[in-house]
């Protein structure tokens, strides 16, 4: 992928994810199942979107997220467990522990941003 590729990819991913976890609370069986699980693939992929020093166009990365790249896939590693315990969750019916885990996920967003998002 082109420079620009991997920024619109990674938007659209990161554009996605919001919507899942804001309308989690809504969801129940299969559904819950589903999103947490596109939840997950999506953090195991974030990586791949950030290819060397890929800042072009409206890309908000700031060039930490390349010079602590192991920080930075940590993060997206910790979401993506915490996606796959929110999919168990959802399997399991325990809505209450799905919750839990999207509230984390958005924390660990939220942490991601702050740190490497202008």
């Amino acid at each position: 992928m082109t420079p620009e590729e991997l920024v619109e990819a990674r938007q659209a991913e990161m554009k996605q994810n919001g919507a899942i976890l804001q309308g989690a609370g809504a969801l129940s069986g299969a559904e819950a199942v589903e999103a947490a699980a596109k939840l997950q693939q999506s953090f195991i992929n974030y990586p791949a979107l950030f290819g060397e020093v890929s800042i072009v166009g409206d890309s908000k990365a700031l060039p930490l997220i390349w010079e602590d790249k192991e920080g930075f896939d940590a993060i997206a590693a910790q979401a993506a467990e915490l996606a796959g315990q929110m999919k168990a969750a959802a399997e399991a019916g325990d809505m209450a522990a799905y919750g839990a885990a999207a509230q984390q996920i958005g924390a660990s967003c939220g942490t991601c941003h702050k740190q490497y998002r202008s």
